[in-house]
């Protein structure tokens, strides 16, 4: 124990100790899965994989990207046979809160390199990893949004680093997880630019190409072994227009302009001659570009006038929580956890500039959207204001608002792109 302690900083050992106590703590008060599709779909897929092998999953009706199913081959390697897995399957949710923990220990990480006392960062950590929405995603619903969230923030935490490979390969997992990662694309390509630029040479950049590459190989391999990568690779391009609805339980802003069940109105509907789908993708699209292009003309700028380049962490995080928020808020076919990676940034902000209110904001909006649809802890009355739709609605526009004024706010006072070091 003192070697191993011997090895890790101070606040890491603390830190692991504190996520193991957590762990053991959540194995007890860990709620039963409710009740619906999802449960079946991961008892399915799992026992599947228990007893055909992992390559042979996408024979058994899954439409998930290959990378959790190397989370429920890990939770059933664990188990004697399948009756036993069907037996702890609620157990799994475990191995989602553990992402969670790893996300609080990068959290951490980053706001000690900013100067934050070890002492404040641990305590301050507590807001994200017993965070009420964080747990009722993970614990109480037992959904994976925070897995693909932890490989985004690694992903943004090393771009801020500056450090380009892993920074790409944790993007890589994340797209691997979720397909919706792809919204981050241009913001983390954005902030690697300069550093791509400033260091670029033709052996990094093969580094650059050939690591994603392999690491993206080696998680399709167990498929193509086992012939089942064309289903894979059909899975990728069906799910674009799954769901061609307005909404699939996302408060967000369709509620304000239609009235009925959104779930089963589709969106070709026509509004001035477009469907709803692509005014809410013009909607996406302009609020996206009001985000990113002042980034992007300034970075133009300090690189034709050969200045040193760095995004300040808190121009990092509000944009990495306006993204998805608007991804979600605009678009048509969302599901109510789209936001879910929104809230990590907007917490950590809320931790490292002492404002808390867009954190506070989104994850109140986040929970009562999340309960409305599961209704778990079963309240008398749903009816009341708390839960109506265009009130949760509102509640995201109030948080969209606020973190695009800190945003702006930012930018106005870091004039120069010459941003401060580690």
């Amino acid at each position: 124990m003192l070697l191993f302690r011997d090895v890790l900083h101070k606040w890491q050992f603390r830190y692991l100790v504190q996520a193991a106590f957590l762990m053991f703590l959540m194995l007890f008060i860990n709620p039963e899965y409710p009740n619906g599709w999802d449960t079946e779909c991961w008892r399915t897929w799992a026992t599947c994989i228990k007893e055909h092998g992992l390559g042979k999953v996408y024979e058994c009706g899954t439409d998930y990207l290959p990378l959790y199913h190397y989370i429920l081959w890990l939770f059933g390697s664990f188990q004697s046979g399948t009756a036993e897995l069907i037996s702890n399957l609620s157990y799994l949710k475990l191995y989602t809160y553990a992402f969670d923990l790893i996300s609080g220990f990068y959290i951490i990480n980053w706001l000690i390199r900013l100067g934050l006392p070890e002492e404040k960062a641990l305590n301050r950590v507590v807001f994200y990893v017993l965070n009420a929405a964080i747990l009722y995603n993970t614990l109480v619903w037992g959904q994976v949004d925070s897995i693909f969230t932890a490989f985004v923030f690694i992903s943004v935490f090393f771009t801020w680093r500056k450090k380009v490979v892993p920074a790409i390969l944790f993007f890589i997992l994340a797209l691997n997880m979720k397909l919706q990662a792809i919204v981050f694309f241009p913001v983390i390509g954005l902030f690697l630019l300069p550093e791509i630029i400033h260091s670029f040479s033709l052996k990094k950049l093969i580094v650059w190409i050939a690591a994603p590459a392999l690491l993206q190989f080696l998680i399709v391999l167990p498929f193509l072994k086992a012939g089942t990568f064309p289903i894979l690779w059909k899975i990728v391009f069906d799910s674009v227009d799954k769901y061609p609805v307005i909404s699939m339980n996302a408060y967000n802003l369709w509620h304000f302009l239609i009235n009925g069940n959104l779930m089963i109105i589709p969106d070709d509907r026509l509004w001035l001659g477009l469907t709803l789908k692509k005014w809410g993708l013009i909607l996406f699209f302009a609020f996206s570009f009001s985000v990113l292009s002042p980034l992007l003309l300034r970075l133009i700028k300090a690189l034709k006038e050969k200045q040193k380049v760095r995004f300040t962490p808190e121009i990092m995080w509000l944009s990495m929580a306006l993204i998805p928020l608007a991804f979600f808020f605009f678009n048509t076919q969302m599901h109510e956890r789209y936001s879910h990676p929104a809230l990590i940034f907007l917490i950590v902000y809320g931790l490292y500039k002492k404002d808390p209110l867009p954190a506070v904001l989104a994850c109140v909006a986040y929970l009562l959207n999340l309960e409305d649809v599961l209704r778990m802890l079963k309240f008398q009355n749903h009816g009341i204001f708390l839960f109506s739709r265009k009130f949760i609605a509102a509640l995201y526009v109030l948080t969209i608002a606020i973190a695009f004024h800190r945003y702006w706010r930012e930018l106005q006072t870091q004039d120069d792109i010459v941003f401060a070091s580690e």
